[in-house]
């Protein structure tokens, strides 16, 4: 059996995948260099100007009569509630000026404006090559993270390291 070589997508096929990635709920892309996100402005809300249908000529009496749909008007944004814009102020002024990982992280391990710190015993900061190429990021820590103070040690981390072993990383 004879695989045919693929030829390489078209514009239009680049810009359909675009469109379907946006749709889909993608707002950012990988890129080679890193970006400090602590250092960008809030992100404004993506707003897209109301879109009209294209006009279609009715055929039916009954149709002619309906009034014309409008486009509904752009969702509002949804209130922001003060204790966590609050919060959010504070971990941004907490990390304001850090240039590296080490420092990061006793910032983090000294913020207490966090409700998880109630309840944790350890920060789980990184575990692994600080020059590395990819950084994971998960989610709270688990029991299993919090006792060792290391991310990703139980059975889910086990699996990663698994999966990222299979991939050469």
């Amino acid at each position: 059996m004879t695989v045919a070589a693929k030829s390489p997508p078209t514009e239009g096929e680049l810009i359909a995948a675009l469109q379907w990635l946006e749709a889909m709920g993608a707002d950012g892309y990988v890129a080679e260099e890193p970006v400090n996100r602590f250092g960008l402005a809030d992100p404004q809300p993506l707003l897209r100007p109301a879109t009209r249908a294209p006009k279609v000529p009715f055929t039916s009496t009954e149709a002619s009569r309906q009034a014309p749909m409008r486009p509904s008007p752009p969702a509002a944004r949804a209130p922001q509630d003060p204790e966590e814009a609050e919060a959010r102020s504070l971990a941004r002024s907490a990390v304001a000026g850090v240039t590296s990982l080490d420092e990061l992280a006793a910032r983090l391990d000294a913020f207490e404006g966090c409700a998880l710190r109630a309840t944790a015993r350890r920060t789980v900061f990184s575990d692994g090559n600080p020059d590395g190429r990819v950084m994971i990021v998960g989610e709270a820590p688990g029991r299993d993270e919090d006792l060792e103070g290391r991310p990703f040690v139980g059975r889910s981390g086990q699996l990663l390291d698994r999966m990222l072993a299979a991939i050469g990383l």
